[in-house]
């Protein structure tokens, strides 16, 4: 059950659910051992969002334990939400549960932990610690670690930077492109003789029609 994939703990908790005194003694327990427990109850194991909640949610919780030390050198901590679902994603296969988040959280800062007070006292000092996709790794292999930014304005520069590149690659898609043109060709059959319209494509592939002398399209496409 403990071979390292992630589905196996799901598999796990639902064999302990049905747990019964029979099989704790044929598991090894004595009899008169097992008969002193009238009441046998299962946890069930943590899964992705959850495993996330625990990381940032708690009042104590070890994302806001690690932003306040870092915050004690005037460095600001930020994760990504895709990087805490790596991690999470990382203590579900090693079966670790919510006690491996630690383990993980300290491979990937603990550079930044050790860097950051000896560039204190230079005049391009470390203003942000960026915890990505990167720095976290691929389930099998290890990341970069916790990106160290200097300056100020930096992080909020460089995740502007990531918004515009996620942007990119999502609207560059031949899916995408394919549904952009069909939507496009079709904007044609919103002129009217009467009036003249143009068609803004949103990002939700929703449109907004508003009158406009930019577009002239080919009178009576549609009928008064």
């Amino acid at each position: 059950m403990r071979a390292g994939a992630i589905t196996n703990a799901v598999v796990t908790s639902s064999l302990m659910e049905s747990v019964e005194s029979g099989d704790l003694v044929a598991y090894g327990l004595i009899p008169e051992f097992v008969g002193r427990f009238p009441v046998l109850a299962s946890l069930l194991a943590l899964h992705e969002d959850q495993l996330v909640q625990v990381l940032m949610k708690p009042k104590n919780a070890l994302g806001k334990q690690y932003k306040k030390m870092f915050k004690m050198n005037n460095v600001k901590l930020h994760f990504t939400g895709n990087a805490l679902r790596l991690i999470a994603r990382k203590a579900m296969a090693k079966n670790t549960g919510a006690r491996g988040l630690r383990a993980i959280l300290e491979n990937i800062l603990t550079e930044a932990m050790f860097e950051i007070p000896e560039n204190k006292s230079q005049s391009n000092c470390v203003t942000a610690v960026l915890v990505d996709e990167e720095a976290v790794g691929l389930m099998d292999t290890p990341g970069c670690g916790a990106k160290i930014i200097h300056g100020d304005g930096a992080l909020e520069h460089k995740l502007q930077e990531r918004k515009v590149n996620e942007f990119k690659t999502q609207f560059s898609t031949p899916t995408f492109l394919s549904t952009q043109s069909f939507l496009l060709t079709s904007a044609v059959c919103f002129s009217s003789s009467s009036s003249v319209w143009h068609v803004i494509l949103v990002l939700n592939f929703s449109f907004i029609i508003m009158p406009s002398p930019f577009l002239k399209c080919h009178p009576g496409a549609l009928p008064n």
